[in-house]
């Protein structure tokens, strides 16, 4: 399975994390607080706070649902963590058939 170009070298954080809660906010964000269950890169704390713009033109258009699982890949914009369907964060129950794929590009990557 492919990744997005630049997957593993440009992102702040990548990790698998399940979502715990969901805030919405002002001006289409949200605000996803998530337990890391596997990281990957710049995370070392146990849950993390990410934002995603949900205005539907927007490349960060993508749907969180609590409890789920999501391999997600973060940048740090201004003060805030955000991710986005563009970066190549996605539910694992959608990728769970390649994620030992992703986890050897990711380490592959990571190497280099």
């Amino acid at each position: 399975m492919l990744r997005p170009p630049g997957y593993v070298e440009n992102a702040d954080a990548l990790f698998v994390g399940q979502v715990i809660e969901i805030e919405s906010l002002e001006d289409y964000w949200e605000k996803i607080t998530l337990k890391i269950n596997r990281s990957y890169k710049g995370i070392s704390d146990d849950l993390i706070t990410v934002y995603i713009n949900k205005n539907p033109g927007a490349c960060y258009y993508l749907w969180f649902t609590e409890g789920k699982e999501y391999i997600v890949n973060a940048n740090i914009e201004g003060n805030k963590m955000t991710v986005g369907r563009c970066s190549g964060t996605e539910s694992l129950s959608k990728i769970k058939d390649n994620l030992l794929e992703i986890e050897k590009i990711i380490k592959d990557q990571l190497k280099e």
